[in-house]
């Protein structure tokens, strides 16, 4: 659930952001236009402006469909009407908090997985006694006292002890298989258990990783994409000039395109870490 609701946040983002530097082409592509008409540009930098315009414009299309297809993945787990669109609190705009690791180590040991796989071993050991109990000889001894008789007297008064002794023969060859069986299954699950220590162990890890990876890649993307606006207001300003070409113009709003798409991205990356490190940690 928390992927499938990151997801969808992280394509709205790209949506609203895609539009806005569509929007922003479209407004330099009507500004070369003009400059072609007066004669101050050339046809080769309307096609450059035109040719950045269309391919923003595929790319918002794909982010929509995207957004859409999100939004049914996070609507299915409660709802059928998946084509609603689902009204969520944003996350991805708000500064990100430092991540808060684990102070205790191996915290994969309180996964439940591992409570699963000690229940079993415990359950296939009892078992593994039963059947060897069945091996044994059972001696059960009894002793009654009363009175046996129609009229309550006295006289009538007794006691009587029973033995009961049961030599297994026929059955001990089924309860030592029984028993044997009961044993394999046992280390089979002592066998799993150490080899989901390995993977969660490695899951473990991995996600504390991730957390501190993206973490600190979040404030480069911030930086990167503040690069990215004032290379193209340096880039038009230029053009505009005459000092540049519309082909540097492009280039920087691909550059804007992908330094925004990095940054929401990276945050949205942080935050699907620290969900994957609550799962590691067994909570």
């Amino acid at each position: 659930v928390s992927v499938a609701y990151y997801r969808l946040l992280l394509a709205r983002q790209l949506v609203v952001s895609t539009n806005e530097n569509l929007r922003a082409a479209r407004d330099f592509e009507s500004k070369v236009k003009q400059l072609v008409q007066g004669g101050e540009a050339s046809e080769a930098d309307l096609t450059k402006a035109s040719l950045e315009s269309a391919l923003l414009e595929r790319t918002a299309e794909a982010m929509k469909l995207e957004a859409e297809l999100a939004n049914h993945d996070l609507a299915s787990f409660w709802t059928t009407d998946v084509g609603v669109p689902l009204v969520l609190a944003d996350d991805l705009n708000n500064p990100a908090s430092a991540p808060t690791l684990p102070q205790e180590d191996n915290l994969y040991l309180k996964r439940p997985e591992f409570q699963i796989f000690s229940a079993q071993i415990d359950g296939f050991k009892a078992d593994a006694r039963q059947a060897r109990a069945l091996m044994l000889p059972q001696l059960n001894l009894s002793f009654q006292y009363g009175i046996d008789s129609l009229h309550v007297t006295t006289r009538d008064r007794g006691y009587a002890g029973f033995v009961h002794l049961d030599i297994p023969v026929f059955d001990f060859l089924r309860a030592r298989s029984e028993q044997r069986q009961f044993q394999s299954m046992a280390a089979q699950a002592e066998a799993d258990k150490n080899i989901g220590k390995r993977l969660l162990s490695k899951e473990y890890q991995d996600a504390l990783s991730q957390v501190a990876s993206s973490y600190s890649q979040i404030s480069v993307t911030e930086h990167q994409v503040e690069l990215a606006k004032s290379n193209l207001n340096l880039s038009r300003l230029r053009f505009e000039g005459g000092e540049g070409t519309a082909l540097d113009v492009v280039s920087a709003q691909s550059l804007l395109v992908q330094a925004q798409i990095d940054f929401y991205t990276t945050r949205a990356n942080y935050l699907n870490a620290q969900s994957a490190l609550k799962v590691a940690s067994g909570q």
